[in-house]
């Protein structure tokens, strides 16, 4: 069991600590959430038929229809730019040191998906408080 706990910390470690990579799964998001903001947001309650709602309520109701989307992208992003370690390990032969070792080969795969659902929930469960925070301020 602690050989399966030390290698989803080494490969949390190694995905954080990549700049670029944990940039570039959010990059889509960030472009999502510039494109609601700019255009699609205005989209969603600017008819006439929402003219019935407070300014307040066309705000939740378009920031819950857009953070909705966003942390969809955001989790399927997370969890794709996360398995890229399993990619770098195999590219940079790193996954073959770890079969030679006393280590149970599917400890060393579960360890690749383990790791990836941690960060995926854990930097998915943020963005939901920030969504939350942000619905809270803005309404």
């Amino acid at each position: 069991m602690h050989d399966l706990i030390s290698l989803v910390k080494r490969h949390i470690l190694i995905f954080l600590r990549d700049k670029t990579a944990v940039f570039f799964s959010f990059l889509s998001v960030i472009i999502l959430l510039a494109l609601y903001f700019l255009f699609i947001g205005r989209q969603y309650t600017g008819g006439s038929e929402f003219d019935f709602l407070s300014p307040g309520m066309k705000t939740y109701m378009t920031a819950g229809i857009m953070m909705g989307g966003i942390l969809i992208i955001n989790t399927a992003s997370l969890s794709l730019g996360m398995m890229g370690n399993l990619i770098n390990d195999l590219v940079q032969r790193k996954l073959d040191g770890f079969l030679v070792t006393p280590v149970k080969r599917f400890k060393v795969i579960l360890s690749y998906y383990i790791s990836s659902i941690i960060v995926t929930a854990v930097l998915s469960l943020l963005m939901w408080y920030l969504t939350v925070l942000y619905v809270g301020i803005s309404s």
